[in-house]
């Protein structure tokens, strides 16, 4: 009996320390704002989708359910899907952030991550476009 006590105290200090890690890793990771005029627009396009492109003409499409990660320099981060226009609008607090696309379905090559700056009251507008391969 009193190695199964052991073993159920054991097995609750690291449930414990599990549950306290998540906590505070939540609570780092807390970069969104709630000021909705405080933030990225990001929109995700896939290109070229034609392989003759003329001048003047957008030879690109939205691209729907691309993963994209916002990660702040000095620390936390949140991952946001784009919605059918390819679009994603996360309110975040202001700070220097990466903007990375993680995942870009039916495309070829994922673009360079991005550096910006959020400012306080002001939202960023981002273009970020996956490569097709189509040439």
């Amino acid at each position: 009996m009193r190695s199964a006590r052991s073993g159920r105290r054991a097995m609750r200090a690291v449930l414990f320390l599990v549950a306290a890690s998540a906590a505070a890793t939540a609570c780092s990771n807390d970069i969104l704002g709630d000021d909705p005029n405080t933030g990225i627009d990001l929109t995700v396009v896939k290109g070229p989708i034609q392989p003759v492109v003329r001048e003047g003409e957008d030879n690109t499409a939205p691209v729907e359910d691309a993963k994209v990660e916002f990660r702040r320099l000095d620390g936390g981060r949140h991952t946001a899907r784009t919605n059918a226009l390819g679009e994603a609008r996360v309110s975040l607090l202001p700070g220097t952030y990466v903007v990375t696309v993680l995942e870009c379905p039916l495309t070829l090559a994922l673009p360079d991550p991005d550096t910006v700056e959020v400012v306080s009251g002001q939202r960023q507008v981002l273009r970020q476009e996956c490569d097709t391969g189509i040439r």
